[in-house]
């Protein structure tokens, strides 16, 4: 197998190790599917299982909420947080059109439940809780409502945790949200309440009460028997304060008495009433009406000590809750670094695996051009040496074809010489030096040994001349060049002479 292969195979083995190791599924030993193959219905069971559960759950605290039972309604609301918060977290819900029925009754039920544990915590002057819950639902609100009235009671809700908490610059910022979302429908109840709350604050940051007490008095006639009340006592605690102290009572006496006879268990606010009473009484100097009041006052705890005995543990609820979800959120963002970090260590060993196969890759492809080059170099070479010794058998030719000419013309020369008579030596010589020049001189130095003679019947045998021409022209007589011949062909071979030419 070659290295390439294996590397490339390293690669897969840890990247498959690394998005298994991503898995949640994987690490708490469950079967991994492949999302594409996920079974709706099943998982649409699942849905409906969880909410079947956490309905019954809030069902429950809703009986507990009709007894008073604050405490306990909120254990409940806990439970059904527990179940639903574990399919849907409102840092993170999905888009509308993504929601299977299941699912929008789970996020529906999620929002109500939110609602109703911001209820339970404000009724307990608890604003941190109030405040959190609020917001949860009005996330959930903001993701999938299109209602501006939905949105606008929302918003009251928040501003009504921060309202009775003494929050008032967050409280108005939330009622005016709210007014805003409602476009001044007086027949919306909760328009009616932010605007009779708003009012409140108002006055006492400003205590400026003509303003105030008109736009409370212009919400009565749209006010039904279970809102009716609060306007009224909102406005006679007004005139209380302006010290107004008729039309304080005038109003004052018509909210109690409908808290007197509709049955409303609302013990904060006709606690209230009554404490408002006792007041502009005792300012009247009425003392029997006074007393009246206060022997009724006391009957009706103020609210902060009535709730004294649940306040420790529900904020205790409160703290474990927000301690749970902070650890699951830090066992989330600690889950979600490990397989950051695991796949930064793929990452790594991947990049540095394939820069291996990269550098192996183009250490191959430089070997490989390597003995390209080399292959072309020597092909060059033997085109070259084809060449090269085409091109020296040319030259060889042509020497040769020169030598001949020019051998031919030495002849051409020299045997008329022979044939003019007399002593034709010198000018033969002359001739054969002439044209090959320092010949003469070369067989002087390689063959020291030779008399002149010789090397004259050399150079003479050398053009050719016959025994008896060489006798003529060396003045000796036939046998003589014969012998010579001879002697010569035994110490420097046949053609010593044709050997200095090259």
């Amino acid at each position: 197998m070659k290295i390439h292969h294996i590397i490339a195979i390293s690669v897969c083995a840890i990247l498959l190790a690394a998005c298994g190791k991503l898995d949640p599924t994987a690490e708490a030993g469950r079967r991994v599917e492949d999302p594409s193959q996920v079974d709706a219905t099943a998982d649409s069971l699942r849905a409906d299982s969880i909410y079947n559960k956490a309905n019954t759950l809030y069902q429950n605290a809703l009986h507990y909420w009709d007894m008073d039972s604050t405490v306990a309604c909120c254990k409940e609301f806990y439970q059904v947080l527990g179940l639903l918060e574990e399919r849907f977290s409102v840092d993170n819900l999905p888009e509308k059109e993504q929601l299977t029925k299941p699912d929008r009754s789970i996020i529906n039920l999620l929002q109500r439940t939110y609602k109703g544990q911001g209820t339970q915590y404000s009724i307990s002057l608890l604003p941190e809780a109030t405040s959190y819950f609020y917001r949860q639902a009005l996330a959930i609100n903001k993701k999938y409502s299109n209602s501006r009235k939905s949105f606008g009671s929302t918003l009251f809700l928040i501003a009504y945790g921060f309202d009775i908490c003494d929050s008032f610059d967050s409280a108005c910022y939330y009622y005016d949200s709210a007014i805003r979302c409602f476009d001044n429908d007086s027949s919306e109840l909760n328009f009616r309440m932010s605007v009779s709350r708003k009012g409140i604050i108002d006055y006492k940051l400003h205590h400026d009460a003509e303003p105030v007490i008109r736009d409370l008095k212009s919400l009565l006639p749209h006010c039904s028997e279970v809102d009716n009340q609060d306007v009224e006592l909102t406005i006679g605690w007004i005139y209380k304060e302006e010290k107004q102290l008729d039309s304080a009572l005038v109003y004052l006496n018509r909210a109690y008495e409908k808290f007197e006879h509709s049955g409303l268990s609302d013990m904060t606010a006709k606690a209230q009433t009554i404490e408002y009473l006792h007041e502009v009484y005792e300012a009247l100097g009425d003392t029997e009406k006074m007393n009246e009041y206060a022997r009724l006052l006391a009957q009706y705890p103020h609210a902060k000590e009535a709730f004294a005995p649940v306040t420790s543990e529900l904020t205790a609820l409160f703290n474990n809750y927000m301690l749970k979800k902070q650890e699951a959120e830090a066992q989330l963002k600690k889950q979600q670094s490990e397989r950051q970090n695991i796949l930064a260590v793929a990452l790594v060993v991947l990049a540095v695996l394939a820069l291996g196969l990269l550098l192996m890759l183009i250490h191959k492809r430089h070997k490989q051009a390597e003995a390209n080059l080399r292959e072309e170099h020597q092909q060059q070479r033997e085109t070259f040496d084809q060449q090269r010794e085409a091109f020296s058998q040319q030259l060889t030719e042509a020497q040769a074809a020169l030598k001949e000419k020019t051998f031919e013309d030495l002849l051409k020369e020299v045997k008329p010489l022979y044939g003019k008579g007399g002593h034709p030596r010198e000018g033969i010589l002359e001739a054969f030096n002439k044209t090959y020049p320092d010949v003469y001189e070369k067989l002087k130095s390689t063959h020291p040994d030779l008399t002149e003679q010789e090397r004259d019947l050399l150079v003479l045998n050398f053009l050719k001349f016959r025994i008896k021409e060489e006798a003529e022209i060396l003045e000796l007589s036939q046998n003589t060049v014969a012998k010579y011949r001879s002697d010569l062909i035994k110490k420097v071979g046949k053609s010593p002479v044709s050997d200095l030419l090259v």
